[in-house]
């Protein structure tokens, strides 16, 4: 009997990012695998790949009632059409409107992953304050009832969705990211140099940390740290927390940093960094830390949910306060000053990275969820 799986994931990108190696092993387990998202820029290399590409008009930043209703509606169409054994809704919106489709369009079995808390909870704007207890209820419905499994990506986040009582103990578990290809992103020891290259490589979101890492910056050059300061990564334009580019050009002009957009190569793109951070608010467990780890960066990252789990302090990486800038650029300047230090950090980010976030590790814990459910089920 054919197994059909579905990625209701909100776009592309996200998916190629961050979601293509879990489908490949899924495809390799016997799966046909469909992928219902906002078609962007990579829906032909999705294809490519072997997976059956729906379109889905899933705007993230709109809260209006209507919209929301016309996705759930073409949500339960799509999920009627193709029948699923399993759903795998990816991160908050698509597991509210995926879930609450599922209520007339019923699959075996529905995976739920948050990926991380996104705006609403790692912002503390007014109007993430607002939405919090509407999201929050909206959860307590999408994450009950059978054959549900909630995985989360980091320690931090179990508890919270524990003392929320969003989801059963028993439903709710832990993969630890998306994974990363060992072989793409080869351990490569860095070569001494004058200047160290730091880079942040991120969409550009405020609770990414993006304006501490151009202070930090800017706080080290009027100090006259010898050290090469890039950005890579966009403005996210349909997330709340977006950057706009006046202010990216403003630092651009002012010299603090160097801005090279979006990377289509992040396995070449990070060699050109000695040190990698990540001053992020809050993450799931963020793919660019996984893969600076392996490829040979020394790490700074934030001593908040999903980067505490990547980076142990002084034997992974260092960690920092979110929101202090004085402490990351203190971080910056003592890795900066010792060569010694980025290699030690960096070959025991590698080994990390090798035990417990390899691709073969995620896919497999992945797969057998599915594997699971679907005996439990009966499918």
């Amino acid at each position: 009997m054919s197994r059909s799986l579905i990625f209701l994931i909100s776009e592309d990108w996200f998916f190629r990012s961050h979601f293509m190696d879990r489908a490949r092993a899924a495809k390799n387990a016997g799966f046909d695998v469909h992928v219902v998202t906002r078609v962007g820029r990579y829906a032909e290399e999705i294809r490519a790949a072997g997976f059956n590409v729906v379109h889905l008009e899933m705007r993230r930043s709109s809260l209006k009632p209507s919209l929301i209703i016309k996705e759930i509606i073409d949500v339960v169409r799509i999920y009627r059409r193709i029948r699923p054994t399993i759903v795998h809704h990816v991160a908050l919106r698509p597991i509210i409107v995926g879930s609450l489709a599922t209520l007339l369009a019923r699959p075996r079995a529905i995976v739920n992953a948050p990926v991380g808390m996104g705006f609403v909870f790692s912002s503390d704007t007014r109007k993430a304050r607002l939405l919090r207890p509407f999201v929050i209820m909206a959860l307590l419905i999408a994450l009950r009832g059978t054959n549900k499994v909630t995985i989360v990506e980091n320690d931090d986040d179990l508890k919270e969705f524990t003392a929320r009582h969003l989801v059963k103990p028993e439903n709710l578990l832990v993969i630890e990211g998306a994974g990363v290809d060992l072989n793409t992103f080869p351990y490569v020891e860095r070569r001494e140099s004058a200047a160290s290259t730091v880079m942040l490589a991120a969409r550009l979101l405020t609770e990414k940390g993006v304006r501490e890492f151009v202070e930090a910056a800017r706080l080290l050059k009027n100090e006259r740290v010898n050290c090469r300061f890039v950005l890579v990564g966009e403005p996210d334009s349909a997330n709340l927390g977006k950057i706009k580019m006046d202010e990216i050009d403003d630092w651009q002009r002012s010299n603090v940093i160097e801005w090279q957009g979006r990377s289509n190569n992040m396995a070449d793109t990070i060699l050109q960094a000695d040190i990698f951070c990540l001053p992020s608010y809050r993450e799931g467990l963020p793919k660019a830390l996984l893969e600076a780890g392996a490829s040979g960066c020394a790490i700074i990252t934030t001593d908040v949910p999903g980067c505490r789990q990547v980076v142990t302090h002084m034997e992974t990486g260092l960690l920092v306060p979110p929101k202090d800038v004085a402490s990351l650029a203190e971080a910056i300047r003592a890795l900066a000053a010792d060569r010694n230090l980025r290699l030690k950090l960096a070959e025991a980010a590698r080994e990390k990275v090798e035990a417990y976030f390899s691709n073969e590790v995620v896919n497999a814990r992945t797969i057998a969820v599915y594997r699971k459910l679907i005996a439990s089920s009966n499918v």
